[in-house]
């Protein structure tokens, strides 16, 4: 397998990212003490050059069962910008160097 700069990337390192995101998961849901700004700092610092993004899954699915008016005012009440999948699909465009 071969990254967008032409690097060889081993599928077992892809695989091994696949665990990672489950493990990190599977932390969030049995301590919510990680998902506090200090460890999502932590967090970002591991990840880094790429981007962190943290989502509520909870929050998430209660946000797609409402309409967009309420969705919206959700947002602004959890002081968050956009949904989880707008963050993820901008991040997935900034990396690729892509644009919407």
């Amino acid at each position: 397998m071969v990254d967008t700069e032409g690097r060889v990337v081993h599928a077992d390192f892809v695989r091994g990212l696949g665990d990672l995101q489950m493990s990190l998961g599977d932390l969030f849901r049995r301590w919510p003490a990680l998902a506090d700004g200090a460890m999502q700092a932590k967090m970002r610092e591991l990840v880094a050059p790429a981007e962190a993004i943290f989502l509520d899954v909870k929050f998430e699915a209660e946000l797609i069962e409402v309409d967009e008016d309420d969705a919206a005012e959700m947002l602004a009440d959890a002081g968050i910008e956009a949904p989880g999948l707008e963050q993820l699909a901008k991040a997935g465009y900034e990396a690729l160097g892509l644009q919407s």
